[in-house]
This record gives structure tokens, C-alpha cells and sequence, in this order.
């Protein structure tokens, strides 16, 4: 038939939503406990650090603090480069990208906390019900919101996770942010 069929394919989140959670002046409170996580590309080509925090409003706020090529940097930078101790450091556990690089953060000492099974999967459910509820906040980032309004999901039988593989766009920030406010909200940690 010769004709060309244009599927736009919807986001997670409605764009209200989304505009909802972003503020400029989001900040965490200087009191607050702090989860950093980390994630990596499907491709491997890049790799973010993500921290979550609570406001002085008490709503959590979450964002992208570094991102940079490759894995290479990543131990050293949540081992050393960081201007503040955090209070647990999260990564996928086991089939990420990123979960290859747990050995070798706790090489240079520093504690991780694998974030998998039905953690993975709640944290990715607690991250949308945050959005959704208009309940989390963060500035806009471009890697993060290129994620947020183009991630596409991975079904695990009747729960899921972000899809690497399958989103047009990187959604390891995403991923990031998702599992630090899992960390932050799930492991004890409280504002």
C-alpha cells in the first residue's frame, strides 16, 4: 500500500504531571539524609550519578549530579569526589549495565545496596505514584526530562522497570533518580 504509518509513542508521564514536579529552586535541605545512586546506558556509553534528598517542605527531591563517558570514573567519583558522605549508595543488583560496576565501588570502600527483584520493580512503581501524585520534585535536566517524557516500560508479568533496551532516549538517568528515592524512601532513611 505504499503508506507510511507515524506512531508517536506516548510517554509515562502527562506532560502536567511532569511540569507539576519541576522547580527551579528545588533544593535539599541541608539536614536532610542523601542516597546517590548510580546507572549506566544500555550501550554502556554513559553513566550517571543521581541523588535524593528531602526539602524543607518535607517532599522528596531527586536529581542528576554528575554525568560523564563510559563506566571508568564512576568508583572513584562516589568514592572520592563526592562533596558530601551519603547515607546509603544504590545500584541495580544484577542484569543492568551498572551492576558490573558494584565490585569495583566496593574496592575503593564505599558500601552498596543492591536495589533488585521486587525492590526493582517497586522503586519504579513509587517513582511514577510520586509523579503521578505530584509528589516529588526536581529541576530540569535535560538528560532526566529527555527520559521522563520518552521512557518506555518493561513488563515483568504484571509489574515492570524502565527499559533500557527498549526506550528511544537514555533512560539511565531515570533509572538513577528512581533507585535513589527508593534508597531514600525504602531503606530506612528518614527526613
Amino acid at each position: 500500500l505504499c503508506q507510511f504509518v507515524v506512531a508517536a509513542a506516548e510517554g509515562p508521564f502527562p506532560e502536567e504531571k511532569i511540569l507539576s514536579c519541576t522547580d527551579a529552586d528545588s533544593e535539599v535541605d541541608p539536614s536532610s539524609p542523601l542516597v546517590v545512586s548510580v546507572d549506566t546506558s544500555h550501550d554502556r556509553s554513559m553513566s550517571y550519578v543521581a541523588v535524593a534528598g528531602y526539602r524543607d517542605d518535607g517532599l522528596p527531591h531527586v536529581e542528576v549530579i554528575a554525568q560523564r563517558a563510559g563506566t571508568e570514573w564512576v568508583a572513584k567519583f562516589v568514592s572520592q569526589q563526592l562533596d558530601f558522605t551519603p547515607d546509603a549508595l544504590v545500584l541495580q543488583g544484577r542484569g543492568a549495565p551498572a551492576s558490573s560496576l558494584i565490585e569495583y565501588i566496593e574496592q575503593e570502600g564505599v558500601e552498596v545496596t543492591p536495589c533488585q527483584g521486587n525492590d526493582l520493580t517497586a522503586s519504579g512503581g513509587q517513582f511514577s505514584d510520586r509523579v503521578m501524585n505530584e509528589t516529588v520534585r526536581f529541576r530540569e535536566q535535560e538528560s532526566l526530562r529527555l527520559a521522563l517524557d520518552d521512557a518506555v516500560k518493561k513488563y515483568l508479568g504484571e509489574v515492570w522497570v524502565w527499559n533500557r533496551a527498549k526506550s528511544p532516549v537514555d533512560v539511565a538517568p531515570l533509572c538513577a533518580v528512581t533507585m535513589a528515592l527508593w534508597g531514600l524512601e525504602m531503606l530506612g532513611v528518614d527526613g
